[in-house]
C-alpha cells in the first residue's frame, strides 16, 4: 500500500485524483484481506470442522470493519462505509460458519486422510 501510494503521488497531479485512486486501492486490498479466508469454506464443509478458520481473527476482523463502517456512516462517506459494511458481512459469514461447524471432527487421522486425498487429486491435474 505504501509503495502504491508513493507511485500514485508521482503519477497523478491533483490531490482529488490521488485521493480517489488511493481509496480504490485501499478498498481493493481490504477486500482481498476479508475474501481470502473464504477459500477455506469448501474444506470446512467437506470436513465438517472449522479448525482451518481462525475464529479470533474473524472476530477481530468483524469488529474492525464494523467500527470503520460506523465511522464512514457518521462522516456520511459511502466510499468508506460500503466496503467496510461488505467486509463486516464477510467476517460475520465466517463467524457463522465457525459456529455451525465448531463441533466438527477433531480426529487427526480423519483430517490427515482428507488432506492426503485432496493432495492426490491436485497432483492429477
Amino acid at each position: 500500500v505504501l509503495i502504491s501510494s508513493f507511485l500514485i503521488s508521482m503519477i497523478l497531479k491533483t490531490s482529488e485524483q490521488c485521493e480517489q485512486l488511493s481509496l480504490f486501492l485501499g478498498t481493493f486490498y481490504s477486500m482481498m484481506y476479508y475474501i481470502a479466508p473464504l477459500t477455506s469454506i469448501k474444506e470446512v464443509i467437506q470436513t465438517k470442522s472449522s479448525d482451518s478458520i481462525c475464529a479470533p481473527m474473524c472476530l477481530m476482523g468483524f469488529i474492525n470493519s464494523m467500527l470503520w463502517f460506523i465511522y464512514g456512516m457518521s462522516l456520511k462517506k459511502p466510499s468508506l462505509a460500503i466496503p467496510n459494511g461488505i467486509a463486516a458481512f464477510l467476517s460475520l459469514l465466517q463467524l457463522f460458519i465457525v459456529f455451525i461447524y465448531r463441533n466438527g471432527s477433531n480426529n487427526p487421522i480423519e483430517l490427515a486422510d482428507f488432506y492426503i486425498e485432496n493432495n492426490n487429486k491436485m497432483r492429477q491435474f
